[in-house]
């Protein structure tokens, strides 16, 4: 039972005591003063980005796709490490033929036990904490280099068939010590080395926000304009803001429907695209 809040003088102190009543039964609030509560500016910004910045879709009416889509995940799972039971346990992760893991934090090529996904593809930074890329599909896919990794960046590329469609996969990570001249040179390298007409999806985390104005920013957009590619996404990716998961397109690939998803286990969303091959 909660008898008296009048010696509370903290909001979140107020929050936290009301939260503990299981029942209104023998609940009182004593001089109780409404105009003693008040919202922080800070906590007024934050709720503003979070009406504009945040929109999530409710996507769980829309699970079922259509069986000619390619269903690619993107998920940034911030360490693989005893994470297989949530993966294996999710119920969205069911749909996907393609599952594009960053920040791996693998330092060997262990796969991750996945049942439904018979083939992993690994690209895992040993120089540095942190970073690498998987892959995991249902279908088997021959790298064209399975790994792409400096000493800050990580990529896998994969070329993926079905009957007599083809796309090029390239799942990156770029960490924030990377330098943006730095990515793009890293980029370019691997650009090169793909067939340019054929679909190519480029996706990852790149660290850049793409909600920020910022050099880096612009300089992304006028890079992947003078490629032909164009960003999926537009709203937030990370628990507290920003969009900094991406997934590019060119003019090859169609994207019929795109999703975002809060997961438990990881600060960063997942990432839905369903392609039309």
């Amino acid at each position: 039972m909660l008898s008296s809040c009048s010696n509370i003088r903290q909001p979140g102190m107020m929050y936290v005591a009301c939260s503990r009543v299981n029942t209104l039964s023998g609940y009182h609030l004593l001089e109780f003063k409404p105009e003693a509560i008040k919202a922080s500016a800070s906590t007024k910004e934050e709720m503003r980005r979070l009406r504009t910045e945040m929109k999530l879709q409710t996507f769980y009416y829309q699970l079922e796709k259509d069986p000619t889509c390619l269903r690619v995940l993107l998920f940034n799972i911030r360490s693989v490490q005893n994470k297989e039971n949530h993966i294996n346990s999710d119920p969205y992760l069911c749909s996907v033929d393609i599952m594009i893991l960053t920040e791996t934090w693998e330092r060997n090529k262990t796969d991750i036990n996945v049942p439904q996904f018979h083939y992993k593809y690994h690209s895992v930074r040993t120089e540095n904490r942190g970073g690498g890329v998987s892959v995991l599909s249902q279908t088997p896919m021959i790298p064209v280099q399975m790994q792409v990794s400096s000493d800050v960046c990580d990529a896998i590329v994969l070329p993926y068939k079905r009957d007599s469609a083809k796309l090029n996969i390239i799942g990156v990570y770029s960490p924030p010590s990377c330098t943006f001249e730095k990515f793009i040179r890293w980029l370019t390298k691997i650009l090169v080395n793909i067939k340019r007409d054929i679909p190519t999806v480029i996706a990852g985390d790149f660290n850049i926000n793409m909600l920020e104005t910022s050099a880096a920013y612009r300089g992304l957009h006028v890079f992947m304009d003078h490629i032909h590619f164009k960003q999926v996404i537009n709203t937030a990716t990370h628990q507290v803001g920003g969009l900094l998961d991406h997934f590019w397109i060119n003019s090859g690939v169609t994207v019929s429907q795109q999703m975002l998803a809060r997961s438990h286990y990881s600060d960063h969303f997942q990432l839905f695209a369903d392609l039309q091959l």
